[in-house]
């Protein structure tokens, strides 16, 4: 999947058939845009602020490779979602004429959709990280790269509700009652901190902004 062209891989995502890629892929590709933004942003930032202030310099070297371990586990997560994506659909293809292949159908289904949840908590995971970032780089910014690091920003939260939309979809396809209660808990705590970290983030944007 990495080796697709941009072009190839809109082309795939917007046919009318289920395909490869799907919804999941394309907010794992929102993740890995927003961690090479905000690297962008932030190496440009230590270079241009970076002798005002050692401790800058220091927090900012890690917060760099840090950035881009995460565009690299972004990048693994498009072909995650991929496979998974494909076990779903592997699943629903099964025969389903007889009622112990109508069981085996609806376990495997089952099952799918439950391994289809842990690229999307793994996209929220990462996006909450990405956040965090995305404050201390607008904490920190050269005025000139106030608008990239609300690129960034912006574009981790979409990567984060995409996901959380699409783990909400999985879940309604599971019967496994405790199973769901465990992830959707997961899904409440994920959710009151991104609305949190976003919500601070973006007023302080907006704050020296002047919007």
């Amino acid at each position: 999947m990495k080796e697709k062209t941009i072009q190839s891989f809109l082309d795939e995502l917007s046919t009318d058939v289920p395909t490869l890629p799907g919804g999941g892929s394309a907010v794992a590709l929102l993740g890995a845009l927003a961690a090479s933004v905000e690297k962008f942003v932030l190496s440009i930032n230590l270079k241009k602020l970076g002798e005002e202030s050692e401790n800058l310099v220091t927090t900012g070297a890690k917060i760099l490779h840090r950035l881009q371990e995460l565009r690299l586990h972004y990048e693994e997560l498009i072909e995650m979602d991929a496979r998974a994506y494909s076990e779903v659909i592997n699943a629903f293809k099964m025969p389903g004429k007889t009622e112990t292949q109508k069981k085996a159908r609806k376990s495997a289904v089952e099952e799918a959709f439950k391994s289809a949840t842990e690229v999307p908590c793994k996209l929220m995971e990462y996006s909450l990280e990405m956040l965090t970032y995305a404050g201390n780089i607008v904490e920190n910014c050269y005025r000139a790269l106030l608008a990239d690091a609300g690129v960034a920003l912006e574009v981790a939260h979409a990567c984060f509700w995409g996901a959380f939309w699409i783990s909400i979809a999985n879940l309604n396809e599971i019967n496994d009652s405790e199973f769901v209660t465990e992830v959707s808990e997961k899904l409440d705590h994920f959710k009151k901190k991104e609305k949190r970290i976003y919500g601070k983030v973006r007023e302080k944007l907006e704050e020296v902004l002047k919007v």
